[in-house]
């Protein structure tokens, strides 16, 4: 996820936040009916309209040339969505 989370910005270097987490539901269903998904990710408050993309690793062949190749780690990222709400864990159990 990559934002402006309450304006928080590297100054410095004029750069995002970004934060790293996992899909907690699956992204290829629709939860509770709706096109939504979930992530477990440590969040700022201010972090909605933050886009989520989907980190892929795997092994790449790259040809260089006609008759060769190298063979490497490829990272592809993939758009997933838009952050919009938090599931909130209150002092007395519930969530909300």
């Amino acid at each position: 996820m990559v934002g402006y989370p309450n304006g928080l910005i590297d100054e410095t270097n004029i750069k995002p936040i970004v934060r790293k987490g996992i899909t907690a539901t699956s992204f290829n269903l629709d939860y509770k009916g709706k096109s939504d998904f979930l992530i477990d990710i440590a969040a700022f408050w201010g972090s909605s309209g933050s886009p989520v993309f989907w980190r892929r690793e795997g092994l790449g062949i790259t040809n260089s040339e006609k008759n060769s190749f190298t063979m490497g780690k490829a990272i592809h990222y993939f758009f997933l969505g838009i952050e919009y709400a938090m599931h909130i864990h209150k002092a007395n159990g519930a969530i909300v």
